[in-house]
């Protein structure tokens, strides 16, 4: 027996657990056999990664205390894709594939990305607070301290490439407590020097009070870090995906991979609900469900745990109450080293809205986006403590996102182990967000090495621009914009003041069908207060028109229900 077997022996006994082991290619420890309870393998695996002896631990442990998830596939059953031929397939069409298929869509290949829901960024890429997080508490070694070092300086560029909005208000951390405040800022300082990223303004009492003055006066420490902010994590996807759209990428939604058909060790062929294609190279960027296409590949050699959290979304009138720094309270960094969820706290969005959240819990299920009342409770608690001048009445909307984090927590992004043809962009968790210009980049390289590819189409197009909003035009521009469109003079989102004309742009930007919630995530219709209880049946009808359908058979939200499946209703 070697000693990375005594040592893993060790700790299993530790766990007080009777499953075994065995090691793969010398690089990865595959954990086998049955735990009566989800967590206890979690925390074994978690334990194991840590000794740093394997490459990565792959949980192929059964817990008796987890029923089997019903996982949600479209419903659609088509030839849309049979035979068709393409260099690069990305499974995923969230902000890393879509990401990947901007930097691919400028190169002379034929991209194609394959992804189950009915709009891209609908999982996790969506379902985040939108921070450009600092990078203070990431590890020297990290994958995730590399991309996200190399993001920010690539934030703000694309943003003004692909006209989304980045808000580069910064981020704090404050403290009541001066000893741990001392200690904070000891260990700051060293972070910012061995993580090389720009530094922190520490702030006293009335310096802190000023610039957030809502804050709790028992809080009298703070470290802003300038250097970072918040983006729309949706409108940023779309943008990337719009773009690499209009270089050519085909984007099929709806789309559920189902297997592969292989010729020794390679792909060859993708089978999905909507026809087999096939491809040269495949990309997995499927976040939660990243280890389910591995293993459809035949190169299953990391485990996703999936780790659930939940944000609560504030009306605009607690947007007054913040400076524009998203905040974090901590009286422990203790804590905060613990916590899987950068700590929580008070966002700003670029909306104009305030997000609070999230917390973080290991849940076995993928699909798991149910928000428990006790949460929500705990989560106001928490935050009132350092701003009591946030209230539930605030409250517009609450979600859960599923974070798929690795048992190594750090980035997966390389060239497949058993499979020659494949690229995994996998455990892509927080900073994902933040780091996604820079997987990008790193997944394209991989495509260019692959494909021995070094220059550019000869023509494609540089920049993207995105659906013009009304509320965001001076007089001039609105009168050439309705001038030129009168249904950009019609207003059908009163809370959110957006005109039909915008609403109709985004029907046509749509990459497949259009969805109420597509509409919606596009220009914000039925965002605000009232949550589309006005502009709702005109969306509906604007969609009904475009489409060429009955009203009842408008789509709010892919399988999930049309208005009838939902108990909706329109008046005449």
């Amino acid at each position: 027996m070697t000693a990375r077997e005594r040592k893993v022996l060790k700790i299993i006994k530790k766990h007080q657990l009777e499953v075994s082991f065995h090691i793969v290619d010398n690089l990865f420890l595959s954990m086998d056999g049955t735990v009566d309870h989800y967590l206890d393998g979690v925390k074994l695996c978690l334990d194991l990664a840590k000794t740093k002896l394997f490459k990565h631990v792959i949980n192929n442990l059964k817990a008796l205390d987890v029923e089997e998830e019903k996982i949600y596939k479209p419903s659609i059953k088509d030839e849309k894709l049979e035979g068709l031929e393409y260099d690069v397939a990305i499974i995923g069409g969230g902000v890393i594939g879509a990401s990947a298929a901007m930097q691919l869509s400028i190169y002379p290949l034929k991209v194609i990305v394959l992804e189950k829901e009915e709009d891209i960024a609908l999982e996790a890429s969506s379902r985040n607070d939108g921070c450009i997080h600092p990078g203070i508490d990431l590890k020297k070694d990290s994958l995730k301290l590399y991309h996200l070092r190399r993001s920010l300086k690539m934030i703000k560029p694309l943003s003004e490439q692909l006209d989304f909005d980045y808000a580069e208000d910064g981020q704090m951390i404050v403290f009541s407590n001066w000893a741990y405040a001392f200690a904070a800022k000891i260990y700051l300082s060293h972070k910012v020097r061995s993580n090389n990223i720009p530094g922190y303004v520490f702030l006293k009492k009335e310096k802190l009070w000023k610039k957030e003055p809502n804050l709790d006066k028992n809080f009298k420490y703070g470290f802003f870090f300038p250097h970072c902010g918040a983006v729309s994590p949706y409108e940023m996807s779309i943008a990337l995906m719009e773009y690499a759209h209009l270089n050519g990428v085909d984007v099929s939604l709806n789309t559920y991979v189902e297997g592969f058909d292989f010729k020794d060790d390679e792909i060859v062929g993708i089978k999905t609900n909507r026809g087999n294609l096939r491809a040269k190279l495949v990309i997995n960027a499927s976040g939660v469900f990243a280890e389910d296409v591995a293993k459809l590949a035949h190169d299953h050699y990391f485990s996703i745990h999936p780790r659930k959290g939940t944000d609560i979304i504030l009306d605009k009138d607690s947007y007054p109450l913040l400076s524009r720094s998203g905040m974090t309270a901590l009286d422990s960094l203790k804590a905060r080293k613990k916590s899987h969820s950068k700590g929580g706290g008070v966002i700003p969005t670029v909306d104009k809205n305030a997000l609070i959240g999230p917390n973080a819990i290991e849940t076995p299920y993928k699909d798991d986006y149910s928000v428990d009342r006790e949460v929500y409770e705990a989560l106001f608690k928490k935050y009132q403590h350092y701003m009591p001048s946030l209230n539930k009445g605030m409250t517009l909307a609450y979600f859960t996102g599923v974070r798929a984090p690795n048992y190594e927590e750090d980035f997966i992004v390389e060239r497949g182990h058993f499979i020659k043809n494949i690229i995994h962009a996998a455990g892509i968790q927080s900073p994902g967000l933040t780091s996604a210009p820079s997987i990008g980049v790193t997944i394209k390289d991989l495509c260019l090495d692959y494909f021995n590819i070094h220059e550019t189409k000869k023509d494609y197009v540089k920049t993207r621009k995105r659906i013009p909003l009304i509320k965001n035009l001076n007089d001039e521009e609105k009168e050439k914009l309705i001038k030129s469109d009168a249904s950009y003079g019609k207003i059908c989102c009163r809370c959110e003041e957006i005109s039909l004309g915008s609403v109709k742009e985004a029907i046509r930007r749509c990459f497949d069908v259009p969805t109420v919630d597509a509409i919606k995530k596009r220009v914000r219709v039925g965002m605000g207060k009232c949550q589309g209880g006005f502009c709702r049946p005109e969306v509906m009808m604007e969609i009904a028109k475009s489409l060429k359908v009955d009203l009842k058979d408008v789509i709010i939200k892919g399988d999930k229900g049309n208005l009838l499946d939902i108990g909706g209703h329109l008046d005449d």
